[in-house]
């Protein structure tokens, strides 16, 4: 039985991170690092050991991973008002959890960045060698400096390090992908460059999958542990809407707007407001402020071509298998209408 460590185990990916993690035939125990204990999902607190600390606090980290095989570091900051919380978050946090790591002996550590480190370039069937950057946005940043710390860490053999990109994250939990498209469709219902462009997604519990698959298989070493979590399958934003129209019964846009100019609209009907909810604020749902910087990005991520290889993926685990979005969605729409509906 492998013990296994998660950072940020109350947010989306972490709640789903964790049910793959205990899933029976995982041969995992898990332990999760909570900066708010009291917010761990109570149908997972039964077969999970929670210690309180904060990634940011290198003296509320002390003991937490002794007898740690793996760490999963997910918890970052993702919408902040103040820049500077990714660089606290982000980029010290990862530092101070490596360093707790490497000093309790913990064998490997599973990070889960973006793709979006690439920038709003457009990108079809990119590999992991493609350089970053320049990142569009301050959390991006944050994300890429983050990875390049346990990237040295792994280069001086000081700890095994895999890295994993996905793009876009679906499901039970999503609070941005997509309910910002839903909202959007709301307000200004219109397609963006005729919804031809086509994006990399993965359904959260098969990202989870993949964590529980990296812990457990045996993945020959590399200098360059980063892969790309994505199902294979790029979606199109057409196809996506599509879908989300027929599920939820909205009427489909009959307009579409090149990317510049659809990208002012939102900006002049206050969409941003709408896109993230508040800094701090998990579980309600509401709607907080994007910045016009991480508008910009999200818009051309979803208006242009963003797709990524997962070949190294498939090679490190070729057991691993995805289906596509058209085959999972339908499996949350009853959580998507429920957003709706909020």
């Amino acid at each position: 039985m492998k013990p296994v460590l998660v950072t940020g185990g109350t947010g989306f990916l972490g709640v789903n991170v964790l049910r793959s993690l205990l899933n029976g035939s995982t041969g995992i125990s898990v332990r999760c690092l909570a900066h708010s204990p009291g917010t761990i999902v109570p149908s997972l607190t039964d077969s999970t050991d929670v210690v309180p600390g904060d990634v940011t606090i290198p003296a509320s980290l002390e003991g937490k991973f002794r007898d740690i095989h793996t760490v999963v570091h997910l918890a970052s900051k993702v919408v902040a008002s103040d820049p500077s919380e990714y660089e606290r978050v982000n980029v010290g946090g990862t530092r101070n959890v490596a360093e707790r790591c490497v000093k309790e002996g913990v064998q490997h550590i599973v990070y889960v960045s973006s793709a979006a480190i690439y920038g709003c370039r457009e990108a079809r069937g990119v590999e992991e060698y493609e350089p970053a950057g320049p990142p569009g946005t301050p959390v991006s940043r944050s994300r890429y400096e983050a990875e390049k710390i346990l990237l040295e860490y792994h280069r001086r053999n000081r700890i095994t390090v895999s890295i994993l990109r996905p793009l876009f994250v679906y499901g039970d939990g999503d609070r941005f992908f997509i309910p910002s498209i839903l909202r959007t469709l709301r307000r200004l219902p219109f397609m963006i460059n005729r919804g031809k462009a086509r994006f990399s997604v993965i359904a959260a519990h098969e990202l989870g999958d993949i964590i529980a698959d990296l812990i457990n298989a045996c993945v020959p070493p590399t200098d360059y542990p980063v892969y790309h979590a994505t199902d294979g399958s790029p979606v199109s934003l057409e196809e996506l809407v599509r879908i989300l129209c027929d599920e939820l019964h909205l009427r489909y846009p009959s307009v579409s707007l090149p990317y510049h100019l659809a990208l002012r609209a939102m900006i002049v009907a206050g969409t941003k407001k709408r896109l993230f909810p508040r800094p701090g604020d998990r579980h309600s749902g509401a709607p907080g402020e994007a910045s016009s910087m991480e508008l910009r990005h999200r818009a051309h991520l979803v208006s242009y071509d963003h797709y990524y290889s997962n070949r190294r993926l498939t090679e490190a685990l070729p057991g691993v298998n995805f289906s596509t979005f058209a085959e999972q969605i339908r499996l949350f729409i009853p959580y998507y209408r429920s957003v709706l509906t909020a």
